[in-house]
């Protein structure tokens, strides 16, 4: 009887066991899947980046980690290193227009701070992708607003022609930047900015014409 007894208690702490052990595998499997689901959806998030949903999530990892000492910066670089190429050039020409840094401006953001740390995280970025030529029209760009437009910033602006040299969107994109840099350029900056016109005149006639126009009001003229 004793023996019995004891042999009915061995096989319910079993019972116990795998009741417990299940209910751990369970809880380790639907974790598993929240964290995977989550990663997936940052994925599909950085795949379908757009300038307002940029300056969303950056609003919001600016608020989540310091902003000083690289961890934002190390954040935007993983975020832009998932975004892929055609959606991250429209990114790269939004962060150069004051339209976009205006609501982060208005929610009370250090726009220095940040714009240090968006041109930051595009260099970290650049460090393993340094064919990006949209990436360095982006750092050009926020270079000139942050330290001005001395040698660095020509070196980016002249990264981006050569790794992005007829890509219409960065053509026009260097033209529409070209007036608050013009005095600071050296003459074979000035060649390569002539050659984007040209290229434009040469696909988009009329256009070309209205940039000119444009950037002739700006005292931008080619020789």
């Amino acid at each position: 009887m004793a023996a019995r007894a004891e042999g009915h208690s061995l096989r319910v702490v079993f019972a116990l066991f795998l009741v417990m052990a299940g209910l751990l595998t369970f809880g380790l499997g639907l974790y598993g899947v929240v964290k995977l689901g989550s990663a997936y959806r940052q994925a599909d998030l950085a795949m379908t980046q757009s300038g307002e949903s940029f300056r969303a999530w950056l609003a919001e990892a600016s608020a989540e980690v310091p902003q000083r000492d690289g961890v934002l910066a190390q954040r935007i670089s993983a975020r832009l290193s998932a975004i892929p190429m055609d959606r991250r050039r429209g990114l790269a020409l939004a962060l150069m227009r004051p339209d976009f840094w205006q609501p982060l401006a208005a929610s009370g953001q250090d726009l220095l701070v940040m714009k240090g740390a968006v041109r930051d995280g595009i260099l970290k970025t650049l460090a393993g992708n340094p064919m990006a030529g949209d990436l360095w029209l982006a750092a050009a760009s926020l270079e000139a607003t942050l330290s001005g437009f001395g040698t660095r910033g020509r070196e980016m602006l002249r990264a981006s022609h050569v790794f992005a040299p007829r890509e219409m969107p960065m053509v026009i994109g260097r033209l529409d930047f070209a007036p608050l840099v013009w005095p600071l350029l050296k003459p074979e900056d000035r060649a390569l900015l002539k050659a984007d016109l040209d290229m434009v005149r040469q696909a988009q006639p009329q256009r070309a014409a209205a940039i000119e126009q444009a950037l002739a009001k700006e005292g931008v003229v080619f020789q």
